[in-house]
């Protein structure tokens, strides 16, 4: 929740004073991506607006993804690569990380995610 709150504050609010026009977010997932308090946030896009995209951000994921048995969307690593191939700039916070990793599992890429994950 706090990451996706970083992502709406810093990227969807307008800010001539920096740039103009400033990015357009789109909040997007494949559907409901419930917290680990119980709740659902459900993005106004799907996985397709990825295509588009000139910069994805993926926030941290709900803890069963990273520490329980949760999966994530398989369709997911095929819409980051899409992306990614297109020439789109590649964000995560935290442990979105873990989600890049899931579409590069089999290829020569490197990443860091917080030292706090990483032992």
């Amino acid at each position: 929740m706090f990451e996706v709150s970083i992502v709406c504050e810093t990227f969807g609010l307008e800010r001539p004073d920096l740039a103009d026009p400033w990015y357009e977010l789109r909040p997007a997932a494949s559907g409901p991506v419930r917290t680990r308090h119980g709740f659902a946030l459900t993005p106004p896009y799907g996985l397709d607006a990825l295509v588009s995209a000139d910069t994805v951000v993926v926030p941290a994921l709900p803890g069963d993804y990273v520490e329980g048995d949760a999966r994530l969307d398989p369709d997911l690593p095929d819409a980051l690569r899409a992306a990614h191939g297109r020439g789109a700039r590649m964000v995560s916070l935290r442990t979105g990380a873990f989600a890049l990793a899931a579409g590069w599992a089999r290829r020569a890429t490197s990443g860091t995610t917080s030292p706090a994950r990483s032992a």
